[in-house]
């Protein structure tokens, strides 16, 4: 593999950062390939390295991709304790985009494990981080996340929809992110077993290796 070579040779020349770019590759190959074990490893030597070189954006970055991994995993546990680090530097670096992406991705790790009033408080900052940003399939994933989390605690659902013709567009494609986003709420009690495990993981797949592509400088 072309990563591994790059890898070897940042080894031989104690090249830090470029170490660090090819274990990050590594781990994002590994997950296209479903491997997602060996992913896991892989962005943990990012996240050491990150920490040597003292940088805290790809340290954030390397969280967020665990989060992400466990998330393939089903290891919700780890995926929260992630997440929440990636929560912690993004707000440090005053990196409000990325702190949407964690609250949105700590709604649905806490979703899966059945901790909806923690869902849903999360869900509502993603929410009102994604207006400031004027992340419109952000704003519209995350009314749908609060709509299902009030409905599944029983709430009365009071959030406004939204009723311009000109947002149709920008809505079917949130839905189509809040159906595969892995741990969604429509997905984590809606999920159908008609079809292979393979075949059940493509979506979540998908969309975690776009949120890697969106959370990697390489």
């Amino acid at each position: 593999m072309f990563h591994e070579e790059r890898l070897a040779i940042a080894e031989e020349f104690n090249d830090k950062p470029a170490e660090r770019r090819a274990c990050s590759n590594l781990g994002n190959a590994h997950v296209f390939l479903g491997e997602f074990e060996v992913a896991a490893e892989y962005y943990k030597r990012t996240l050491a390295i990150s920490r040597e070189l003292g940088d805290r954006a790809i340290e954030a970055q390397a969280c967020y991709s665990l989060g992400n991994t466990y998330t393939l995993l089903r290891d919700y546990r780890e995926a929260v304790d992630f997440h929440s680090r990636h929560l912690e530097i993004a707000q440090e670096l005053g990196d409000r985009v990325g702190e949407g992406r964690a609250c949105w991705s700590l709604g649905n790790a806490h979703t899966a494990l059945s901790n909806h009033e923690t869902a849903l408080d999360f869900a509502q900052k993603h929410l009102e981080i994604s207006k400031e940003v004027g992340d419109r399939t952000g704003q519209i994933t995350a009314q749908m996340n609060i709509s299902d989390l009030r409905s599944l605690l029983g709430i009365e659902d009071d959030s406004p929809r939204e009723t311009n013709s000109n947002n149709s567009v920008a809505t079917g494609n949130a839905e189509s992110v809040h159906r595969s986003s892995p741990g969604s709420i429509k997905q984590l009690f809606n999920r159908k077993f008609s079809h292979s495990d393979a075949e059940k993981e493509r979506p979540r797949l998908h969309l975690v290796m776009v949120q890697l592509k969106l959370g990697h400088r390489l």
